[in-house]
């Protein structure tokens, strides 16, 4: 993956003085993404989208070529026509940051709806999960793992057939919880970082999706919430359904990418993994091509 930091440098000159400051707002609220998405690209010609699609910031460029995307397909009844489009939209996607996303990942893509309106993906419920990926314990997660113990405070797994514990350690604190008690539906993702750090991805039925940064010790270095994004795209209620969620993490020394997908939209989250800092992130819910 290329450095998401470095990439993030904005060009002063991109924009007028205005449309600098009406950025600025963009980047800065993070916990608004919806609105923030609405007012920057609302109303924005096809031009201005092509425009976009060229800022050094991914955020802003990766977003306006979707955008983009789906005013094409809008356009053309022509579903061969559709598929390019989004071709062409997942290769400027993995170009943009060097990196490749997995099969089921792109494959959802292509398949969500052609529409002008915050919209459903509609993926079938598949009767077996995407290669790579299986259901144990209740838990959709990859055929390297096996949940064996999946508590508030304590982790347990099979990976690759070795056993990996992970209790909560050095600060962890309250509301640091890897499940809620009472969850029936979860997905689980995990990877270890080469200095030893292990990145752990959950999303649950009843919680955001959160993703932990730990060590060997159990100590927490870090936790990201994604999911938050999601509470107000589809009338205000959480976004993880119950019945369909798919999690793959992707990392590098220096970034973790996280490729997921609920019933309600299909999701692409960057992180630091020094901080768990949300470098990047990407979701289909934020079609807004009016």
């Amino acid at each position: 993956m290329k450095s998401i930091l470095l990439l993030s440098v904005v060009l002063a000159s991109f924009f007028s003085p205005d449309e600098r400051r009406e950025e600025g707002y963009y980047l800065a609220r993070a916990e608004h993404y919806h609105d923030e998405v609405e007012h920057f690209f609302s109303q924005r010609s096809e031009a201005e989208l092509e425009k976009l699609t060229q800022h050094r910031q991914p955020r802003i460029s990766v977003l306006a070529a979707w955008i983009l995307c789906q005013k094409k397909c809008l356009q053309t009844e022509d579903e061969n026509r559709r598929l390019e489009y989004r071709a062409e939209f997942l290769g400027f996607l993995s170009g943009k940051l060097d990196i490749v996303p997995p099969n089921w990942w792109k494959d959802a893509i292509r398949k969500f709806a052609v529409s002008n309106e915050v919209h459903r993906v509609e993926f079938d419920i598949p009767i077996r999960y995407p290669d790579g990926f299986h259901v144990k314990n209740q838990t959709v997660c990859p055929v390297n793992i096996k949940p064996v113990t999946l508590e508030t405070d304590f982790v347990q797994f099979l990976e690759d057939g070795k056993d990996v514990t992970i209790q909560h350690g050095e600060n962890w604190e309250y509301g640091d919880c890897f499940f809620r008690d009472g969850d029936i539906a979860r997905a689980l993702t995990t990877t270890v970082l080469p200095d030893g750090r292990r990145i752990v991805g959950v999303a649950s039925a009843l919680d955001t999706f959160n993703v932990f940064c730990v060590n060997s010790h159990g100590t927490k270095l870090w936790r990201a919430e994604l999911g938050y994004h999601l509470e107000s795209a589809m009338g205000g209620e959480s976004g993880m359904d119950i019945e369909y969620q798919l999690v793959h993490a992707i990392a590098t020394p220096n970034e973790v990418a996280l490729f997921w997908i609920c019933r309600d939209a299909i999701s692409l989250n960057v992180l630091d993994t020094n901080t768990g800092k949300d470098l990047f992130r990407f979701s289909t819910y934020m079609t807004v091509p009016k």
